[in-house]
């Protein structure tokens, strides 16, 4: 067997997370067919969905395959800033409210066919970052009306109150799992680029957003995430998270805030969709892909 020193001239491909050779870029994919803002979000980029927001009307869902999007059965309790977590064919939603001092504790499961009232939430909140399963899913921070630090977790049956976050936020955009998550951005009541990572014990906090945001996407997890968007004044730029601080990538086509991302989704592969431009709230989607990239690998 050669010696790895007396390699040369080999082109090998580099692994997804390279922070320096891998760049992406945002595509247009499938508009909504609700425009929205505020939704909660879950899913992937290729197995996405979107439930309630500031829409035509805060019942609508919709749900995306890659490609376009589909309108689903309307949920219970019409609702916008709520959180989400799940996949569009096993969905939670949970909390938002229909005007701004309604603090709703509603919590739906959604089966693929129908969405069913399940346990309440402890606490009423909007502006919630939500991430995981609708069976092992996390409801972090808000407003009550005042900014809160409360975290609860949901087992499928009941939400427990658990450790708080270290800094109280609302509007800030969660990712992962309900033993892995990372939340980051929001208001304070001022606007935050604070990043926390949970490691199913305890919140940590990690490098800020190097442009503070509130209303952000997300996508990924406590190692490898992308922040994209938010307000105020709607935002383009989106950032990589390595595990421990962002970097600038390639902006959004379209600047816009408080609009929905893949919460399940990965660095690599994320999914913007609706949110608040200067002009209005818009329905368009944009798909983030980071191509495979080869180079080739000389040693002297």
């Amino acid at each position: 067997m050669a010696e790895y020193k007396k390699i040369k001239g080999y082109t090998i491909q580099v692994t997804d997370t390279d922070p320096i050779v891998f760049t992406g870029a945002w595509a247009s994919g499938g508009s909504l067919n609700t425009a929205r803002r505020e939704p909660a979000p879950a899913g992937t980029q290729t197995a996405n969905i979107q439930m309630g927001g500031s829409a035509g009307s805060k019942n609508t869902v919709e749900s995306y395959d890659g490609s376009s999007w589909t309108e689903l059965t309307e949920v219970n309790t019409g609702r916008t800033r709520a959180g989400g977590a799940g996949t569009t064919t096993a969905a939670l939603f949970f909390g938002g409210g229909t005007g701004p001092s309604d603090f709703n504790v509603s919590n739906e499961t959604w089966d693929g066919s129908s969405w069913t009232e399940v346990a309440n939430l402890n606490t009423g909140r909007q502006y919630i970052a939500g991430a995981g399963t609708n069976t092992a899913a996390f409801s972090t921070g808000g407003q009550t009306p005042s900014v809160t630090d409360a975290v609860e977790s949901w087992n499928g049956t009941a939400w427990t109150e658990t450790t708080e976050i270290n800094t109280a936020r609302s509007s800030k955009a969660g990712a992962g799992t309900s033993t892995a998550m990372i939340v980051t951005g929001g208001l304070e009541p001022s606007v935050s680029g604070k990043t926390e990572l949970w490691d199913n014990s305890s919140w940590t906090e990690s490098g800020d957003l190097n442009t503070a945001r509130y209303g952000p996407g997300l996508s990924g997890t406590t190692g490898f995430a992308l922040a994209f968007g938010g307000s105020p004044n709607p935002k383009a730029v989106a950032e990589s998270f390595n595990g421990s601080s962002w970097t600038e990538v390639g902006d959004l086509g379209t600047a816009r805030g408080e609009l929905g991302g893949s919460p399940s989704g990965s660095g690599v592969s994320a999914l913007a969709a609706g949110g608040n431009t200067p002009g209005g709230v818009v329905a368009n989607t944009e798909e983030w892909e980071v191509p495979g990239v080869t180079k080739t690998l000389t040693v002297s």
